[in-house]
């Protein structure tokens, strides 16, 4: 037997269908009349006009909160306000962080003003949810815009204000801080909504992705029925349906898979976390997975693979490190690497592993006094020419490898035998720089102090070459083995008599690093390019030169560090030496 047709499902036909156009005609024609001569005390005319003046009450709410939408306005206004802020902080970013932070607020209040509009259009009532998504990336764009604008002002640190209501006046949003993060709960609310009723998102999810909002609007999603997430921030939820809570569970199960997929083809320490925080069982399989990658695949590894798996075999599995270590190419023993690595094995009880953090201790105290040498070298191109001259001057008995005496000495040839030398170190000094007149170029010039970029790119021109070794020695100094430690020292100050080129000069020559460090002072030419290089080269001949870590303790040349301060309240205190 045929189902029996309704009225309902005979409009649903048509309209879907037919344009607005003809629709309307249809109904004008064929509807409107046997409507209006329905007995004026008919129930059912009572039921049609009581029913059309709820439908004429929503059409015409919709329609007002549509002409709120009001995009072209919006973009406008939006776009301007942007390129303004933009344009301050160019011009003014020492000074105008104040100025900036009222126009990152004016911009925001628009947005957050706009947002309840967008939900109950897209969300509550499922209009014009193309214009809608159209809103929402601008609200993204913008906001994301204003969050690097390089203001001083701090744009996370502004307090914001929003509250989403209902047609019924219940609140089903609400937020004191983090703008982002409610724009990531509308796009929430209309990724759920619009697949509780479609059964597909559309391309909102792509849209979602392409802003790099997938996190932050599936940290909304949840499968249980809690009011507040992990990090205390609410759902925002209890507004949902079962379908729409049947849609979130069904979105969180895709994500689950999409992360493993994407740990099996280029593991990171992120995913692994996020892989077992929803399914502790696939440990065994994740680090599996990392050591095919590692040990295994034949693919060309770059030193932030290593890095990663470092991470996650720190955390769960230490032989595998040692292993990660033994494959290290030597092109990578950088020290980020080296640091990331060392952490684990010096925190170990394994005495492999700790033997492996001795030796990174020790590779990592000669790299930095082979960065010391290099930068020596840059700064004295022609150290090498200069060298070959002083070993003549040697052989001719002009020059003495050793100091002659005592400066404070008061026999008169000994004072002079002293000052012949310093004249014969500042001539080869000199020859190392290749121009007497030479000023060292400042790779700074043109930048300016105020540029938010200007600190890094200093770091960069001018590395801190001492603290490259004090990070090593503290280590070295504060080892539980004093036994293991002065083994290590051993090793490490034996590289002093090996012939490796400027190093060798520098500590086979009395005065010479003492000598070059002073050349580089700011207060010698009043030129503070080089001072780095003067603080490294101090430090490292006098740190160097110790013949045991009992020594370099003695002098205070190994940094301490100690904790003060109550409770919450405790910090770190480095106590750092001197080498002038």
């Amino acid at each position: 037997m045929p189902q029996e047709e309704t009225p309902s499902g005979i409009l649903n036909r048509i309209s879907s269908k037919a344009t607005d156009s003809i629709l309307r005609n249809a109904l004008e024609k064929n509807l409107y009349p046997v409507l209006d001569q329905l007995s004026p005390t008919s129930k059912p005319r009572s039921q049609i006009i009581r029913s059309l003046r709820i439908v004429e009450r929503d059409a015409l709410a919709a329609a007002e909160l549509l002409e709120l939408i009001n995009y072209d306005v919006h973009e406008k206004s939006l776009n301007e306000q942007v390129k303004a802020l933009e344009r301050d902080c160019q011009q003014d970013w020492h000074d105008g962080y104040e100025k900036q932070a009222e126009m990152m607020m004016k911009i925001s209040k628009e947005v957050l003003r706009w947002l309840p509009n967008l939900w109950q259009v897209g969300v509550e009532r499922g209009l014009e949810i193309q214009s809608v998504q159209k809103c929402l990336i601008l609200c993204t764009t913008i906001i994301k815009q204003v969050a690097r604008c390089r203001s001083r002002t701090e744009f996370g640190e502004l307090d914001f204000s929003i509250t989403i209501y209902n047609t019924d006046g219940n609140v089903v949003y609400e937020d004191r801080r983090y703008i982002l993060q409610s724009i990531a709960w509308v796009w929430k609310e209309l990724l759920v909504s619009v697949i509780s009723k479609n059964g597909s998102s559309g391309d909102i999810l792509a849209n979602i992705n392409r802003l790099e909002l997938k996190e932050k609007v599936y940290d909304y999603l949840q499968k249980g029925d809690e009011e507040t997430r992990p990090d205390g921030r609410h759902y925002w939820d209890a507004h949902w349906s079962e379908n729409m809570k049947a849609v979130a569970i069904a979105l969180l199960d895709e994500r689950h898979q999409d992360r493993i997929k994407a740990f099996e083809k280029y593991f990171n320490f992120t995913l692994y976390q996020q892989i077992l925080s929803e399914d502790p069982t696939l440990k065994d399989h994740l680090l599996q997975v990392t050591r095919r990658q590692m040990f295994q695949d034949k693919r060309l590894m770059v030193s932030s693979d290593y890095q990663r798996a470092a991470e996650i075999f720190k955390a769960e599995s230490p032989d595998d490190l040692l292993n990660l270590y033994d494959a290290l190419p030597g092109h990578m023993n950088t020290v980020e690497t080296k640091k990331i690595i060392f952490n684990a094995f010096a925190e170990s009880d394994i005495p492999a592993l700790r033997a492996k953090a001795l030796e990174l201790i020790e590779s990592g105290l000669k790299g930095a006094k082979r960065r010391v040498n290099d930068e020596v070298e840059i700064a004295f191109p022609y150290f090498g020419d200069a060298y070959d001259w002083l070993e003549m001057m040697i052989d001719d008995g002009k020059f003495t490898i050793k100091a002659p005496g005592d400066r404070k000495s008061r026999d008169p040839a000994i004072r002079n035998a002293i000052a012949r030398r310093e004249k014969m170190l500042e001539k080869f000094a000199e020859k190392a720089i290749g121009d007497p007149e030479r000023e060292w170029e400042d790779p700074m010039d043109g930048y300016n102090s105020d540029d938010s970029g200007y600190r890094n790119r200093k770091q960069r021109a001018a590395p801190d070459l001492k603290e490259g070794i004090l990070y090593w020695l503290e280590v070295l100094g504060n080892w539980k083995s004093r036994e293991e430690a002065e083994r290590v020292w051993d090793q490490v100050k034996e590289e002093n008599t090996e012939d490796d080129g400027v190093g060798d000069y520098l500590f086979d020559v009395d005065g010479l690093a003492d000598h070059l460090a002073t050349v580089c002072d700011w207060s010698y030419r009043h030129n503070g390019v080089k001072q780095h290089v003067a603080d490294g080269l101090r430090a490292m001949y006098k740190i160097f030169t110790c013949e045991s870590i009992a020594k370099l303790d003695q002098k205070g040349y190994i940094p301490k560090t100690r904790s003060a301060g109550p409770g919450y309240n405790m910090i770190s205190i480095r106590s750092m030496p001197k080498f002038d």
